[in-house]
């Protein structure tokens, strides 16, 4: 999984596929599960809609966690 460095991050918009931020509905992911799939390198940094979480999630073997619509 790809990490963002501070000059690399991007601004209001999926950090893997560029979907503006308005596009999407936020999910609500646990912190621990969050941090494992963190496209930063900074704690409760970075922004990714639901179907790259989804993919992230996959990717790290967790395909059973479960996420909140907000």
């Amino acid at each position: 999984m790809k990490k963002f460095t501070d000059k690399e991050r991007p601004k209001g918009v999926c950090y893997d596929c560029n979907i503006p931020y308005e596009s999407f509905q936020d999910l609500i992911i646990p912190d621990e599960i969050w941090e494992i799939i963190n496209p930063t390198y900074h704690e409760d940094a970075g922004l990714l809609c639901p179907n790259c979480i989804g993919k992230r999630l996959r990717e790290a073997n967790l395909k059973n966690t479960c996420c909140y619509f907000y």
